[in-house]
C-alpha cells in the first residue's frame, strides 16, 4: 500500500511524507519495527505507543499514525510519514477492514483452544505445493 491509500482508508491527514511512500508492513510494537514499516502508536492500558514514535523511526520505519492530539516533541523528519488519526485503535481497525475488503485471495481461519500452530503449519505445507 502506498501512504495515500492509508489515508485513504483510515480517513486521516497526511501531515507529512509523500503520497506515493510504499509502506512494507503495520507494526504496533515499537520492539518488532522494521525499515519501510508504518508505525500505528496504539494507546494502551500499560503503554502508548506514541512515547515510542522517536524510536521507531530510528528503527527505519517509514513512519508513523498518530491520534489528532499528540504533540511532537521534537521536530518531525523530512520525508518520513505522519498521519494524524482521530483514534489510532479505529484507524487500525479501519485499514484492516479495507484491506481485508480488496482481497482477492482465498482466506482460510483455523481456530480453536488446541493445536492451531500445528495446524496452520501442516495447511501451510500442504498448500506450498500448489
Amino acid at each position: 500500500m502506498t501512504a495515500g491509500e492509508v489515508e485513504s482508508s483510515t480517513g486521516g491527514l497526511l501531515v507529512s511524507g509523500p503520497r506515493n511512500t510504499t509502506v512494507s508492513r503495520i507494526s504496533i510494537d515499537s520492539r518488532t519495527v522494521q525499515p519501510g514499516d508504518l508505525f500505528f502508536a496504539i494507546r494502551g492500558p500499560r503503554n502508548d505507543g506514541h512515547q515510542f514514535i522517536g524510536a521507531v523511526l530510528a528503527r527505519g520505519a517509514c513512519g508513523a499514525v498518530v491520534d489528532f492530539s499528540y504533540t511532537l516533541a521534537e521536530p518531525y523528519p523530512e520525508g518520513r510519514i505522519l498521519l494524524r488519526v482521530e483514534n489510532t485503535h479505529q484507524a487500525l481497525k479501519d485499514l484492516a477492514t479495507d484491506v481485508r475488503r480488496r482481497w482477492r485471495g482465498s482466506l482460510v481461519a483455523i481456530t480453536g483452544s488446541v493445536g492451531k500452530t500445528t495446524t496452520k503449519e501442516f495447511a501451510a505445507h500442504v498448500l506450498e505445493t500448489e
